[in-house]
């Protein structure tokens, strides 16, 4: 393959996975499709215990309070049917001033069938909405 004709390289690692799942990075914030806050908390059927009904699960990798859902929807063929607004960004942003976000923390945006219609996902990121050194990122999920 001549180099030239390489169109994108991408390069990942476990750095950011690592720190979320050893709960030492900074205090993130998970925002999504409303209705879908909780689903990191659900998990799946795919469970060690199933039917223990006394089962310890893990702690939550986002806090209940960092969790939010916000009114945006796209169907899974990418259509979107509900964009994101700017005021439920100013809304979100406002949330998340309230609750004192740190600075330089990331707040991840996970929404339904994202990866299909990336619009509702990359405006947040397009978007400061005045809160300085807030990271606003796609998730891709």
């Amino acid at each position: 393959m001549l180099i030239s004709a390489i169109v994108e390289v991408v390069h990942g690692t476990t750095v950011g996975t690592n720190a979320l799942l050893q709960r030492r990075g900074a205090r993130t914030a998970l925002v999504t499709t409303k209705g879908f806050e909780d689903v990191l908390v659900i998990g799946r059927q795919a469970r060690p215990e199933l039917y223990n009904l006394n089962a310890i699960k893990p702690p939550s990798l986002v806090a209940d309070e960092l969790r939010f859902g916000v009114a945006e929807r796209v169907v899974a063929s990418g259509e979107v049917i509900e964009p994101l607004e700017d005021v439920e960004l100013r809304k979100l942003t406002a949330k998340l001033k309230k609750i004192r976000c740190p600075s330089r923390s990331l707040s991840p945006f996970c929404f339904r069938f994202c990866i299909r219609n990336t619009r509702n996902e990359s405006q947040p990121h397009s978007a400061s909405l005045g809160v300085p050194d807030l990271a606003f990122e796609p998730g891709f999920a």
